[in-house]
């Protein structure tokens, strides 16, 4: 597969249009208009979308992404010393789902410079973004504001989280709510600004969020997942929306306590329509009293208010007593590790070692980039609230 780009010429307006007209097809097909009522109107938007790219990034470089020698979508991007702007990228139909998209934003990533773009939320290409690392910072008017750094993306071995799209709901005690312009920090990625978020509250405590640092905490314990996956707490649904389309994945037995939670992930985010959901099977139960009908492969467990209290560990000592897991791992043990090594720098070696005092098949226990990763969430700001919190401050020890 050869990808190259050309710069934009004269003859390929016809080509641009029809890259452009691809982009809206769904959108056509829900409308009672003619063929040519639908022509007319594209071509007005089109035009519309080019004069304003003309008026606002003047200076853009406009390219036609080729694959073998074929012309395959468009590609616009605006480059300032420090910053990279995706103004606009666009494949016909025959060529999504080849890599080339993916392909074109590595290359532009390897330039080291930080990435930023708009896009509607609801666009499947928001998957492959997030995928890459690119995070939402922000929303204006019809648009999502994502962005992508060297920074953050420095260390972190694993496929950055899809995040699914939520609407304002309430049940019972529940709810879930957009919050706007969050102040936000990275787990395993450097990385700190503002943003909108989507927040889960039980009465009103904040349950869990959307906000960077407790999606990105959770990416080992997804890139991980192999076989039948035991997921404990559904939450806002952030680690089953990204395990059930996995292909390593061939079972995801979610144990959740409360039935309203399921009810509440079904009324914001329609969960029963997310890929790979054949693959799930809902046990209401407790987490820790939980006993599995088969083998488990994998556990995963989000059953805590706040990251690195320190009753995980004899929770999942527990739980990994019921279920026996080849290998496991909790929300925020990151923060429990580090407050062992007090002070060491993490290494395999030692993590291995706290593993085996823990008695528990910690996950990346043969991963040596995992330490690396930790290392940079010891310079975390949740890991300082955790510091400066006497009450869950506690070291780990085996219970």
């Amino acid at each position: 597969m050869k990808i190259t780009l050309r710069p934009v010429e004269t003859l390929d307006g016809g080509f641009l249009f029809k890259v452009y007209a691809s982009t809206r097809l769904e959108e056509m097909a829900l409308v009672d208009w003619t063929d040519s009522q639908k022509e007319l109107f594209l071509r007005m938007q089109f035009n519309v979308q080019r004069q304003q790219y003309q008026i606002t990034y003047p200076n853009a470089i406009n390219q036609i992404i080729e694959l073998n020698g074929l012309p395959a979508g468009r590609l616009i991007v605006d480059r300032i010393p420090n910053e990279t702007f995706l103004v606009d990228i666009a494949l016909l139909p025959e060529f999504r789902n080849l890599g080339l998209g993916a392909s074109i934003l590595r290359s532009l990533q390897a330039e080291g410079k930080k990435i930023t773009l708009h896009v509607i939320r609801s666009n499947p290409a928001v998957d492959l973004y997030q995928r890459l690392g690119f995070i939402f910072v922000g929303e204006e008017a019809f648009y999502s504001r994502m962005e992508w750094s060297p920074a953050a993306a420095r260390n972190f071995p694993w496929p950055g989280l899809r995040v699914p799209i939520y609407r304002p709901a309430a049940l019972g005690h529940w709810s879930l709510k957009k919050v706007k312009q969050v102040a936000q920090f990275g787990y395993f990625q450097d990385w700190q600004g503002q943003g909108d978020i989507d927040a889960l509250y039980y009465h009103e405590q904040t349950w869990m969020s959307n906000a960077r640092d407790e999606v990105d905490s959770q990416s080992p314990h997804v890139a991980t997942a192999r076989g039948h996956t035991l997921l404990m707490g559904a939450g806002m649904g952030i680690a089953l929306y990204n395990l059930l389309p996995m292909t390593e994945v061939t079972r995801v037995t979610l144990v959740e306590r409360d039935p309203l939670v399921i009810d509440l992930l079904q009324q914001s985010a329609d969960f029963e329509q997310w890929p790979g959901i054949g693959k799930l099977h809902i046990e209401i139960a407790d987490a820790l009293a939980y006993l599995p009908d088969l083998p488990v492969d994998h556990l995963y467990a989000d059953i805590w208010a706040t990251p690195g209290e320190a009753r995980a560990i004899p929770d999942m000592q527990r739980v990994q007593a019921n279920v026996r897991a080849r290998r496991v791992g909790w929300w925020g043990q990151e923060l429990l590790y580090l407050d062992w090594l007090k002070g060491e720098v993490p290494t395999l070696e030692n993590y291995q070692a706290w593993a085996n005092e823990l008695d528990l098949p910690l996950i990346e226990q043969d991963n040596p980039v995992y330490p690396v990763a930790v290392e940079q969430v010891s310079k975390s700001y949740c890991y300082r609230m955790f510091q400066n919190d006497l009450a869950r401050a506690k070291s780990a020890q085996p219970g």
